[in-house]
């Protein structure tokens, strides 16, 4: 019984330190919509205690088919604290998150220049459909946060979820609409 219970907190723990990814499709009366998701946690030490934190990333394309059909793309990165203390990554328009792109040896450091939504926990970018293009092929892409600290976290984003980016940001939606109301 103890064994059984040690592998189950063991599966648990390895589950908990798993970066989590995943391409949704969606299709409604006035929209459709293709998102990836890839979310991952994260210690930070706060006054002597560990707190485990959460930074998500989410490339979406949305169009809407009600008055006009209006197509827009968004790159949201959230970090999330389950504390009451501040939370670690401070997103700002004065020092916004950079995207690094690292291809056969050279740094490309793109910061999007539309942010449409910002909160303590959350940002949002709108892009132009080819504003991450150069990421689709990269050999590594991270996204720089600062930090309330005045420094910074650095996520490597999985080459398969920056796959799904490219999907996500270069799909016909009109085609991924009749695709997902015909099934």
């Amino acid at each position: 019984m103890k064994k059984i219970f040690l592998l189950v907190i063991s599966i648990i723990f390895v589950f908990q330190l798993t970066a989590f990814a995943q391409v949704h499709k969606d299709a409604g009366n006035n929209f459709t919509t293709i998102e990836s998701t890839y979310s991952t946690n994260y210690n930070v030490e706060t006054n002597g205690k560990t707190e485990v934190c959460y930074f998500m990333v989410t490339a979406n394309t949305t169009r809407t088919f009600a008055i006009t059909s209006d197509e827009t793309r968004y790159l949201m990165l959230s970090a999330i604290s389950n504390t009451n203390s501040d939370n670690l990554i401070v997103f700002s328009r004065k020092n916004p998150p950079i995207i690094e792109i690292v291809k056969n040896g050279q740094i490309l450091n793109i910061i999007p220049k539309k942010i449409s939504n910002i909160g303590d926990d959350i940002l949002w970018y709108r892009l132009k459909q080819d504003e991450l293009k150069e990421a689709y092929n990269a050999d590594k892409v991270s996204i720089i946060l600062p930090t309330n600290k005045n420094s910074t976290i650095k996520f490597e984003i999985p080459k398969s979820d920056v796959a799904d980016w490219e999907t996500v940001y270069t799909s016909d939606m009109k085609q991924l609409r009749k695709d997902l109301m015909n099934r």
